[in-house]
């Protein structure tokens, strides 16, 4: 009988064991998908930030383009003549 009673607490001491193993294994899992999940937000702001310096730049270009558009002087001809007849050409004839 008593060393029946021996086996028995053998095995409920491995039985506890494993459990506070399992325990620890599932807290370690735990840990690892929190870390990664922080990891992933990070590189999620990361790109948020990127974004919003790429809207940045293209507001910055957009506002260029509208300044260069609005001091065009509509003289598109490309000759030296001072006529608007678009020849390129430098003589004064159109």
């Amino acid at each position: 009988m008593r060393k029946r009673h021996i086996c028995r607490h053998a095995v409920l001491a491995l039985q506890k064991g494993s459990k506070v193993l399992i325990r620890d294994d599932a807290d370690d899992v735990h840990d690892d998908a929190t870390d990664n999940h922080d990891d992933a937000t990070d590189v999620h702001d990361d790109a948020t930030d990127n974004h919003d310096d790429a809207t940045d730049v293209h507001d910055d270009a957009t506002d260029v383009a509208s300044g260069a558009a609005a001091n065009d002087d509509d003289d598109d001809d490309n000759d030296d003549d001072g006529d608007d007849d678009d020849d390129a050409d430098d003589d004064a004839t159109d």
